[in-house]
């Protein structure tokens, strides 16, 4: 007897698990056809092939994979297989398995590294701007040196005072200022002398 994928309820496949596909024809409806012919002739996986042997059509590996384990007993039951078709069946199913949690761990893999790389990426971008900030503070620490700079010079020569020989003490709120000698003590500034504000 003949079940609807051409195999054959409780006995061997005519052809044995190697042998020509003959199943395929009674499959199809057609006349006698090859293996090769049957799948399309295209490059098959090792589980398309090992379905092929069986007789099985190509989607039916997804099946054997996929199926739950209910599912799947009631798939091989229904298919009655013998237990040399069974060991095929289970190679089949134990491969497709390591296949899909050998593709999973790659996918993880690769969202790892998807992961690793935008975090690299945003490290890099914080970097330049930082970089680019310290460049711009640096640029306006010379732009405010040179303005003191100019400042103190003038406040030296409006009140004629020697630089070499004096130095600006300024307030505490940094808007009074004294000239003072370079060698004179703390000890010895007097409290208000040549103190000015800082316009």
């Amino acid at each position: 007897m003949i079940n609807r994928h051409g195999g054959y309820y409780g006995q061997h496949h005519p052809a044995g698990l190697g042998g020509q596909a003959t199943s395929a024809a009674a499959y199809l409806g057609q006349g006698p056809v090859s293996p090769a012919a049957y799948w399309g002739h295209q490059q098959r996986t090792k589980n398309e092939q090992l379905a092929e042997s069986l007789g099985l059509p190509k989607e039916d590996v997804d099946k054997i994979v996929n199926l739950p384990m209910d599912e799947f007993s009631t798939y091989v039951m229904y298919h009655n297989f013998t237990e040399e078709q069974m060991n095929v069946i289970r190679d089949i199913r134990r491969r497709g398995k390591n296949l899909v949690a050998a593709h999973k761990c790659r996918r993880r893999k690769l969202d790892e590294v998807e992961q690793l790389q935008e975090r690299l990426e945003k490290a890099q971008n914080k970097f330049l701007r930082l970089k680019h900030e310290d460049k711009n503070l640096k640029r306006e620490e010379e732009r405010l040196k040179l303005q003191l700079q100019e400042a103190e010079n003038y406040a030296f020569m409006i009140h004629n005072t020697d630089p070499s020989k004096h130095r600006i003490d300024y307030g505490p709120e940094g808007n009074t200022f004294r000239l003072i000698p370079k060698d004179a003590c703390k000890e010895n500034i007097q409290g208000n002398d040549m103190l000015h504000n800082i316009s």
